[in-house]
């Protein structure tokens, strides 16, 4: 069941969205052999279905759970289940395994998983015929990946064959243990995960779709949807195909929008706890362990009111004291012996007894309690307090025991222990939670108390980022021995690189032609190519054909709209009949972009419609329409018969003025099979961009072709086959690309009376006009701080004693650049506006200066060179540097190339490398999109690199230290002081760097990881004067949690000497580097400082334990909301020397604590919770062993390691390669360690850093799916 609201309170974010709320899903039992049943009466289609469900595990013990099967005996079936390892599989079995799909991935989570699996034997390729998916991604990891035959026939959709849910077989056996929502059958068509879900607009999360969307999918015969509306077994989807409910599934409120805090069963040790009951059920088994519950709770600083009921079901006579109730720290060590609620000092517990129970000690408090009794427990988050109630045997009303605690401070879990003794012969002890409102028996709740799960938890927390990937990202790269842009800033993506496009110019009637052997299919076929537009508002096409009976146009009218259109009769002379027209409601007027334009085109059904023909725009199929006229059946359409078709031009085209003019690339035609965009582009999961994609492997047919362009003595040549095309009046080659995209001279932004713009925008003239100057504005700018740019421009000359101007001009906003009025020059402005002029004077806001160069003539080369970073603008003449013209420009404004002239003397401007006559001066870089960064937010402020596959150190990089003239980097694994190199690190990006040719982050042929910390803050920081040492630069970004800080180093006294961070609360983790001395950096963390007199200090490139250290720290040893203290020790404080501090603190992204290891493969579960007291699921884990010498800092992420068990990981302080171990499991709100070792020794400590994503997004949805 769905509902549409609001899932948001007074605090939540107020972005306006309508979010979809999943209401109920089933509960099944496996205990209570719990399944639904339902036989088909009729046979459906045996090749095409699709399953999908939402699950939430509960048992995962070492039994295999089936989700769904089609029974016919023991040795022929379908299923789908999770195995006793925990793995997902989806098989056909019939004496032996006809196809088998059995995912590498473990689920041991506890969060909920959306499972999609598509099948459709009918499908070519036999990967396509069974297609598993998990929270959106498709599964491409497999134990075993056997697919099925060719038009295999399965069991599902047959008729008299069981279909069984949460069942092997109707015994029942292997009963599936858990929670399943929005479980749908489609019988007859296989589609995709994103016809269920979707993920919400930052891009992370997987989101269900509305319950209108499902019903309108089709369902087929057999096809059933169990929305849960009212019970488990009735079918939504229409088709009337109810199941049996057999030892009655239940519902409940605990869905994929609205987790609940059920006991933790990864914080259970298995050894000695069961959870049963959907995990509501918990019994004890000779172990003072308590288990805490899934979600905590923010005491002192939230705002939520929380009610919780606990039913004791059995109690051991000999243990008095048990059950208990209570909290602990969100952090608590749970997964050792006597680690339950109230044995610490931070802990406190209401026991069977009647008495409180905090730091092992007990004293009088309320009223015992026995089986059958009620506890109800309220949690006010505001003043920390919890107060206990008591309902004796179940019924009447609750009494309150007063308040257990008050005041507490920080994340809070709650904790419960029902004691057995084996001793005994009572029996175990149970306890059951009543967590869903639905189950309380309290029918008078305090005021504004509600039940403890992410929904009301969402109400009461307000989250201002959305997005984690904007802050840290992990990034692997393959080395590529020169130089490269890695990270998150990839405009067009790695997938694909767009070597060359082909420039046409209408003017000079310039097209290709080719007229086949024999005719294709004239009903079936497929046209894309991409293409970036020159002239605009003149009716332009790049595709068309006219055999004298058929004629098809594919292009732009004179109104910018796209317009696909078929005729039958000769329609060029005056004749014919439209078959088929559509011509787009939207216009095309963007020169400064490439698109993908693709057209299917099939006639084949009975009725042709927007489903067999269509048109796609990056990737996306248009719908609207002003004019939208479908042809009949079987309608051929004139392109690809046996006559003359064409590529830029259409009938007429030696002199027609409806020739294309602009650049075409990529231009691939299918014969005989109707495509859709996605053969053809994909969308880059970086930028949201649509991108081209590898065309060879696609089946091109009798006539099909594919034209990349890269012959540019030969742009005709087929790179499919042999179907080449003439070049007529020579169509020439261009570096300008989909995956490069130059700048261009943009007819968008010109004078009032504009400049003649041609040779695909890259020339220009004034039309004649001696009176006044006519300007133009390229369509790239180049962004503030973003590096140096260079292009050219052949000038035209002087015309008479006016001047032509070339230079730069301002953007007052994205997309809007201080074009020159009619009749003014580039410079003439005061506001931002600078040029050279042809008689070798320079015009800077308005003021002209005569001794810059001397005049020249038409046919000179002029180099024009921007450095945003310094402000700087210079020129060279024929590759003569004639110095730098201006400088002190103002580098926080965005700058574009722009031209003024005046008379008929043209001008070219070449933008793209392979354009340029001269070679880009060292440093520069070309004016092409794929060189700009998207914006200057979140440009990279500490960048960690490793080469995975060589013992290369890592190597530490930061924006505040710089890259010019050399990248400075120091090394987690050495004592050593830093070293600048050249060829590492060119630039800090957005969301990457950019990397030169040096060994330790580009190696051919080697693997690199790259951890990457991103500011919102723009620049390099400013001093902190906050500590007794001013700072020489602080970087903060408080929504990261991080602040970055060089400083240089002063006397000292005993006490120490303070350092400002400017995070605005204490830091909880600093790294300390002397940048000019050969020790290591130093390591402070909170969870290891008992007082500040007694300062801990861990040491990076070391193995020592963590030990007290004045020297490092300082005798104060203070670290404050403003400032950290250093001590006298070199490597933290030494006159005139330089240091770098990251100072990290829990954010909305980060975590950080400590926990304890109990040397067990069943390891601790690690909650990771946010400062908004919001768990995260992470991403990336840095820790250390504190107690032990030689121990190492692990770091885990979910890239190297992509799926559970996060098996691979690299250490800090060492330079060995990447290694494997089944170390942890990242889940929902913490990890799992599934191994023993440095990072899990029993009773030994470990302090760590966690990066991750909040289970709650910024419109307070809860998410169901990572």
């Amino acid at each position: 069941m769905f509902q549409n609201n609001l899932l948001m309170g007074a605090s939540a974010a107020t972005s306006g969205t309508s979010l979809v709320s999943v209401g109920n899903s089933a509960l099944y039992v496996s205990g209570n052999d719990e399944y639904l049943s339902r036989t088909p009466g009729a046979t459906g289609v045996e090749e095409k279905g699709t399953f999908s469900g939402w699950l939430y595990r509960g048992k995962m013990t070492a039994d295999s759970f089936y989700i769904f099967t089609a029974y016919v005996s023991g040795t022929q079936f379908f299923q789908l289940y999770f195995t006793s390892a925990g793995k997902l599989n989806c098989s056909h079995y019939s004496g032996g395994y006809d196809w088998n799909l059995s995912a590498s991935q473990f689920f041991r989570d506890i969060g909920w998983y959306h499972i999609v699996l598509g099948v459709d034997t009918t499908q070519a390729e036999a990967s396509e015929r069974a297609i598993l998916y998990v929270n959106g991604k498709r599964v491409t990891a497999f134990d075993t990946e056997t697919y099925p035959s060719l038009n295999f026939v399965n069991d599902f959709n047959t008729s008299s064959v069981p279909n069984l849910i949460g069942s092997f077989d109707t015994t029942p056996t292997a009963e599936y243990d858990g929670y399943i929502a929005e479980l749908v059958w489609i019988d007859g068509t296989q589609y995709a995960a994103s016809d269920f879900g979707e993920f919400d607009s930052s891009g992370l999360f997987w989101t269900p779709k509305s319950s209108a969307s499902i019903k309108e999918l089709t369902f087929g015969t057999n096809g059933f949807y169990l929305d849960n509306t009212t019970n488990a077994q009735t079918d939504a989807s229409g088709e009337g195909n109810n199941f049996t409910n057999n030892n009655t599934v239940t519902l409940s409120t605990h869905t994929p929008t609205n987790t609940e805090a059920l006991p933790n069963i990864l914080q259970s040790w298995s050894a000695y706890m069961t959870l049963t009951n959907g995990n509501k059920t918990v019994t004890n088994s000779s172990s003072y362990t308590s288990i805490p519950l899934s979600l905590p709770v923010k005491m002192g600083d939230g705002s939520g009111i929380y009610w919780i009921e606990f039913r004791v079901d059995s109690k051991n006579s000999n243990q008095a004291q048990f059950p208990l109730f209570g909290v602990a720290p969100a952090d608590h060590n749970f997964n050792v012996a006597n680690s339950y609620a109230g044995s610490t000092a931070d802990s406190i517990s209401y026991r069977a007894d009647g008495t409180k129970f905090t730091n092992g000690s007990d004293s009088a408090y309320g009223a015992a309690f026995v089986v059958s009794d009620v506890i109800g427990m309220l949690i006010t988050e505001s003043s920390g307090t919890v107060t206990m109630y008591k309902q004796t045997s179940g019924t009447g009303s609750f009494a309150t025991q007063g308040n257990l605690i008050t005041s507490l401070s920080g994340d809070y879990i709650v904790a419960i222990l029902p004691m057995d003794d084996t001793s005994s012969s009572t029996g175990p002890a149970t306890i059951t939670c009543r967590i869903d409102s639905s189950e309380w028996g309290n029918s008078s709740l305090p005021a504004g108390a509600k039940a403890l799960n992410t929904t009301n938890i969402a109400a009461n927390t307000t989250r201002t980022a959305a997005d984690s990937k904007k802050y840290f990202d992990t990034i692997l790269y393959e080395g590529n021995g020169a130089g490269q842009r890695v990270g998150q800033f990839q405009p067009f993506g790695n997938a694909f690189t767009v070597g060359n496009g082909a420039l046409f110019v209408e003017a000079n009637a310039e097209h290709f032609k080719r007229t086949p052997a024999g005719a294709g299919s004239q009903v079936t076929w497929t046209f894309s190519t991409w293409v970036k537009r020159g002239d605009l508002g003149r009716a332009n096409y790049f595709c068309g054909t006219n055999d004298g009976g058929y004629a098809m146009t594919l292009g732009f009218t004179a109104t910018n709209t796209l317009y696909w259109q078929l005729y039958t009769g000769d329609s060029w002379n005056g004749g014919g009949t439209v078959t088929m027209r559509l011509q787009t409601t939207q216009d095309y007027t963007n020169p400064s972009e490439w698109m993908n334009i693709v057209a299917k085109y099939d006639s084949t059904p009975s009725t042709p419609s927007s489903t067999s023909i269509a048109l796609y725009v990056n990737g996306v199929q248009i719908e609207w329409f002003d004019t939208e006229t479908y042809p009949s059946q079987n309608q051929v359409s004139g392109w690809n018969s046996a006559n003359e078709m064409l590529i830029g031009a259409v009938y007429n085209t030696e002199t027609d003025e409806q020739n294309f003019d602009g650049y075409l690339a990529e231009t691939v035609f299918i014969d005989g099979t109707a495509l859709t965009a996605s053969s053809f582009g994909q969308t880059d999961t970086s930028t949201n961009r649509w991108v081209p994609k590898d065309v060879t492997g696609l089946t091109y047919g009798t006539n099909g072709f594919y034209l990349d362009y890269s012959d540019a003595s030969d742009l005709g040549e087929d790179q499919a086959g042999s179907n080449d095309w003439t070049n007529v009046n020579t169509v020439t080659q261009s570096t300008d690309s989909p995956t490069t995209n130059a700048s261009v001279l943009n007819p968008n932004n010109v004078s009032a009376t504009a400049p003649v713009l041609s040779n695909g925008n890259r020339a220009g003239n004034a039309g004649g006009d001696s009176g006044n100057h006519r300007s133009v504005v390229g369509t790239l700018s180049m962004p503030a701080n973003s590096g140096k740019y260079y292009w050219e421009m052949t000038s035209a000359g002087p015309s008479g004693v006016y001047q032509e101007s070339t230079g730069i001009v301002a953007q007052t906003a994205p997309g809007y650049p201080i074009v020159p009025a009619y009749g003014a020059e580039v410079g003439a402005s005061s506001t931002r506006s600078y040029s050279l002029q042809t008689n070798g004077k320079k015009l800077g806001l308005g003021v002209y200066t005569a001794s810059y160069a001397t005049a020249y003539t038409a046919g000179v080369v002029i180099g024009v060179g921007y450095d945003s970073d310094n402000g700087i603008l210079k020129y060279w003449r024929a590759n003569s540097d004639l110095g730098n013209a201006f400088t002190g420009i103002d580098t926080s404004w965005n700058y574009a190339p722009a031209v003024s002239s005046m008379g008929s003397g043209t001008y070219t401007y070449a933008f793209a490398e392979g354009d340029l006559t001269y070679s880009i001066p060292t440093g520069y870089q070309t004016l092409v999109q794929d060189n700009l960064p998207s914006s200057d937010k979140f440009v990279s402020a500490f960048s960690w690199i490793k080469n995975r596959d060589a013992t290369d150190s890592h190597m530490l990089f930061d924006r505040l230290r710089g890259i010019k003239p050399n990248a400075y980097d120091w090394s987690s694994d050495l004592n050593a002081a830093q070293v600048g190199r050249v060829e590492s690190v060119r630039r800090m990006l957005v969301g990457g760097v950019e990397l030169g040719n040096f060994v330790g982050v580009n190696t051919a042929n080697e693997s690199y990881v790259l951890w990457n910390w991103m500011m919102e803050a723009t620049g390099t920081g400013s001093s902190n004067t906050d500590g007794t040492i001013n700072t020489t630069k602080t970087l903060v970004d408080t929504t990261l949690g991080m602040s970055i800080s060089t400083y240089t180093g002063a006397s000292v006294n005993g006490a120490g000497t303070t350092i400002g961070h400017g995070l605005g609360v204490a830091p909880e983790m600093i790294i300390v580097k002397n940048l000019s001395y050969a020790g290591s950096a130093a390591v402070y963390h909170s969870g290891i400082w008992t007082n500040a007199s007694a300062p801990q200090v861990l040491y990076l490139s070391g193995t020592a334990a963590a030990a007290n250290d004045t020297n490092v720290w300082g005798t104060s040893g203070a670290v404050t909301s403003s400032t950290f203290t250093v001590g006298d020790w070199q490597g933290t404080n030494y006159a005139d020397q330089l240091f770098v501090a990251y100072c990290f603190v829990s954010s909305q992204f980060i975590s950080i604590g400590k926990y304890i290891g109990n040397g067990n493969a069943d390891g601790p579960f690690v909650p990771f919770t946010n400062s908004l007291g919001v768990p995260i699921s992470p991403k990336y884990v840095l820790g250390r062993n504190y107690v032990d010498a030689g121990a190492p800092w692990f770091i885990v992420d979910d890239q190297t390691s992509p799926y559970n068990v996060r098996g691979n990981y690299l250490v800090a302080n060492s330079t060995a390669v990447e290694s494997a171990s089944n170390n942890m499991d990242f889940v929902t709100g913490g990890a799992k360690w599934r191994a023993t070792g440095y990072w899990n020794e029993s009773t030994k400590g470990v302090v760590y850093l966690a990066i991750g994503t909040p289970i709650i997004d910024t419109d307070g949805r809860i998410i169901g799916g990572r």
